[in-house]
């Protein structure tokens, strides 16, 4: 089976390794600030790893999921915030296929640079006008929106009477992408955990968005790839969302296993690693987190296939 995909010069698993250094020598800096620095930024823009799903006819990686979830893990381990940032926008670039590769181009540049934040939940409502649309609203968890360039906006769409609705009798969906000058954060992300990612509030106040630059979820992709198969592209984005989950299960056991080489109690002077009760508690971690990795990419494996044929 060919799931990796075989452009470009982007290896972005090898990308996220080399910068687990620089991860981890920033991580007081991205809990203080509530956001990721600029220059770990810069860097993991130019390896791609808030493009992952960005098809190749765009310039992108058009990672396959399993090779995205390796890298999305190995960010996650090194700091959580990092990997939900790079998941976020990765997985928001499985819907970006919907443009046209020419309007892609005139967004992104060549080579893209593609940093997306927003939300599929419709928040906003936009109307038709002429060429487009207008768009207003408020959307809330806006990860990585310090360092986004693109806003993900999901919108009613509504006429003179309300929202305009489907034959089941739902509301109309429609997707505006938003460039970040056009929009106003609201500083609303004060948290415990998960601090660097920065997911504030951001208001949209009645913007102009170009027809070719909008599109529903039910629109048909251009794209010929499995990646963003109807039957694929939610596989895919789920299996990158979980390269968060279990990284940071991954380096949450990682920690511990080297605090707990040193590490005694009040009425013990034996290093927890030596603990009988201890090594049974790691074992048991290890085990759910390596078992739901295996079934990861034991499934998706699966559905790749039967998609594939």
């Amino acid at each position: 089976m060919a799931m990796v995909s075989e452009a470009v010069s982007y290896n972005v698993v090898a990308a996220a390794e080399a910068l687990v250094p620089q991860i981890r020598a920033a991580r007081d800096e991205i809990e203080r600030e509530r956001r990721l620095p600029d220059d770990l930024v810069q860097a993991m823009a130019q390896a791609g790893l808030f493009q992952l799903h960005l098809p190749r006819s765009m310039g992108g990686p058009e990672c396959d999921p399993l090779t995205a979830f390796r890298a999305i893990e190995t960010l996650s381990a090194a700091e959580g915030a990092v990997g939900w940032c790079a998941m976020i926008s990765s997985v928001i670039a499985l819907f970006v296929s919907r443009v046209s590769t020419e309007v892609a181009a005139n967004m992104l540049g060549q080579p893209p640079d593609l940093r997306m934040a927003g939300s599929v939940r419709p928040e906003g409502e936009t109307r038709a006008v002429d060429g487009g649309y207008r768009v207003r609203g408020r959307w809330n968890f806006a990860s990585g929106i310090n360092h986004a360039n693109w806003l993900f906006c999901s919108c009613k769409v509504m006429e003179a009477n309300g929202p305009q609705l489907t034959p089941e009798g739902l509301p109309v969906v429609r997707v505006l992408l938003v460039p970040k000058a056009d929009v106003t954060m609201i500083d609303t992300w004060s948290v415990v955990g998960m601090r660097g990612t920065g997911s504030h509030d951001f208001v949209v106040d009645d913007v102009f968005v170009p027809q070719e630059r909008t599109f529903t979820l039910l629109d048909p992709v251009p794209e010929s790839d499995i990646l963003y198969h109807p039957r694929m592209i939610m596989v895919s984005s789920g299996t990158t969302t979980s390269g968060t989950a279990l990284g940071l299960a991954r380096g949450a056991i990682d920690t511990f296993c080297a605090m707990a080489a040193d590490t005694a109690s009040t009425m013990s002077t034996s290093p927890l690693r030596d603990r009988a009760l201890v090594q049974t508690r790691v074992a048991e971690a290890e085990a759910i987190v390596s078992g739901a990795r295996a079934y990861i990419m034991s499934a998706v494996r699966a559905a790749w296939e039967a998609v594939e044929s």
